[in-house]
């Protein structure tokens, strides 16, 4: 004997209606009065209004009629429960709709089955038997948030029976039919970034940042923001010595730890200690476009760093401008371009941020005053600001230690003691030097052993001479004269003139007298003296031994 089931109505596309398992014939017109009843199946609809749906241009004098003998073919055929109360007609609570098929779904504790989760896909057509009005807008709209949480529900489901797959395709379907939602791109980049899809999941996160600026007005808030720092956490490089020096790579991690907090970030620090290769190697691994712009640029082309930030400004507009005189209006416009430019960039690299020209200035902090880019610097002087950013942590770059140097050099730790001293530590002359010793097929554990000009390589003696270069004519004058007459007592003026530029280039020894902190180091400087001044030093190392004659050069 079969047992009657609930009749199952269907408004998703062409109202359908099924009795135990089967699948009822209708006509049009029962189609369209089983669709009006679905509108509110608690309340009912009243007869003028299942009236005016089901003939919407002109009713028949014999209308009323007609709609009551539907109303009976479908309670006989169909087994539909259909009450006549008051002047309306209402389902009974026996049958079976979308809406309660949707909300079994989101309190079930199990993954739905591959039949429901097809349903849960699919992009729904609700009511498309009626005419699209106000009282079907509404209802549809109430089907629509019913079937977000049944998919929300499911996606937690899937999540925690290992069907990661499943509920990325349930997210992605959800994300599309709400694009608005910040909370849909978020699961979907999530879901991605947990199936290691690392580079899916930054391009969803551009798409979501652009459609959001674009379609709705709206920048990326907290939820897609956190999503972008569990993008990067999942996809930073390896903190293993290998990789690099250990405190630099430290020092990415927590510059990135504060880029996504949503503070931007200054390195400061002298010239050639590594602050752009630091900031470099943080754009290379960020999981979202990074735009790295030399800020010096602009001294020799106007606007050059908007450009390197913004490519593909208009070229007529910025022509404009570079030609002057320069419109208030052609300015707003460049801004509004630059905007629009930036919106796929997740950091910005701005390097010698304090070497931009003063338009260039403004123009980047208009920008990235309503850009949500993240912003890296690097200066030479703490007190410079970024443009168009006020909440800024500054992190001074210190010089390498003797095990990164090592690491650098791809050697030994004694190796590291010997050239961190002649560089003091700074990146980029640790790299020059690394470089010299290879052209010259030097080893650089034998760079100790070499004592005087005439042995020192040309490219090592250059390296090493490039460590002097951003000395002032002061300090400079003290360098030589500590290598022309060896050590002696600094007054505290001249200490403090030579390690306010370079705090390792000299060292004070016990009894007060300064030297230079190495002998290579003097080697250098006498090898680049100036001719006049080099020859004395040769006529001088000829009376070596001599009272009363000092020794330039030491035996």
């Amino acid at each position: 004997m079969m047992i009657d089931q609930h009749p199952q109505l269907s408004v998703n596309g062409a109202a359908t209606l099924r009795r135990n398992g089967r699948a009822v014939s209708l006509s049009r017109g029962e189609r369209v009065v089983l669709a009006g009843l679905a509108l509110d199946p608690a309340r009912g609809v009243d007869v003028a209004r299942l009236t005016e749906l089901r003939w919407p241009d002109r009713e028949p004098r014999t209308a009323r009629q007609v709609l009551h003998n539907t109303v009976s073919s479908l309670r006989r055929k169909g087994g539909l429960p259909v009450l006549h109360e008051d002047g309306r007609y209402r389902l009974g609570t026996q049958v079976e709709t979308d809406a309660t098929r949707l909300r079994a779904v989101a309190e079930a504790p199990c993954p739905p089955s591959e039949e429901v989760l097809a349903a849960l896909r699919a992009t729904p057509r609700w009511f498309a038997d009626l005419p699209y009005d106000g009282t079907v807008e509404v209802a549809a709209a109430r089907l629509e948030g019913i079937l977000d949480t049944a998919r929300q529900r499911a996606i937690k489901t899937l999540e925690a029976a290992d069907r990661t797959i499943d509920a990325l395709g349930l997210a992605t379907a959800a994300r599309m039919a709400d694009e608005g939602n910040e909370a849909r791109w978020a699961t979907e980049v999530a879901l991605l970034v947990t199936l290691g899809r690392r580079l899916d999941a930054a391009s969803t996160f551009r798409l979501a940042c652009r459609t959001l600026r674009v379609d709705h007005g709206v920048g990326p808030g907290p939820r897609l923001r956190a999503v972008e720092a569990q993008l990067w956490s999942e996809g930073g490089a390896p903190a293993t010595v290998a990789d690099g020096p250990s405190t630099r790579l430290r020092m990415r991690v927590d510059i990135r730890r504060l880029l996504t907090g949503g503070q931007t970030v200054v390195l400061t620090g002298p010239r050639w200690i590594g602050k752009s290769h630091l900031a470099t190697h943080v754009a290379r691994d960020w999981p979202v476009q990074a735009r790295v712009v030399d800020c010096g640029r602009s001294r020799r082309q106007p606007l050059a760093p908007l450009v390197d930030a913004a490519p593909g400004l208009p070229a007529e507009l910025l022509n404009r401008v570079r030609r002057g005189p320069i419109s208030p209006v052609d300015l707003a416009r460049l801004v509004d371009a630059a905007v629009e430019c930036l919106g796929d960039t997740g950091l910005v690299v701005l390097d010698d941020v304090d070497r931009l020209g003063p338009l260039s200035l403004r123009l980047l902090g208009a920008t990235l005053r309503h850009s949500g880019a993240r912003v890296l610097s690097t200066s030479r002087h703490a007190a410079a600001a970024v443009p168009g950013r006020d909440r800024v942590t500054v992190i001074s770059v210190p010089p390498f230690e003797d095990r990164e140097v090592a690491t650098l050099a791809g050697s030994d730790l004694r190796t590291g003691r010997t050239v961190r001293p002649l560089t003091g530590g700074n990146a980029g002359l640790v790299t020059l030097l690394i470089d010299a010793a290879r052209r010259t097929g030097l080893p650089l554990a034998a760079v100790e052993r070499l004592s005087d000009p005439e042995h020192l390589p040309a490219p090592v003696a250059d390296a090493l001479h490039a460590r002097l270069g951003p000395l002032d004519h002061a300090a400079r004058g003290v360098v030589e004269d500590l290598a022309l007459f060896g050590p002696r007592v600094l007054t505290t003026q001249e200490v403090g003139h030579v390690t306010g530029q370079d705090p390792a280039l000299i060292v004070v020894r016990g009894d007060g007298t300064a030297a230079l902190a190495h002998p290579l180091l003097r080697c250098a400087v006498l090898a680049h003296l100036p001719v006049g001044l080099r020859r004395e030093v040769e006529l001088v190392v000829g009376l070596d031994g001599l009272d009363g004659v000092p020794t330039a050069v030491p035996a």
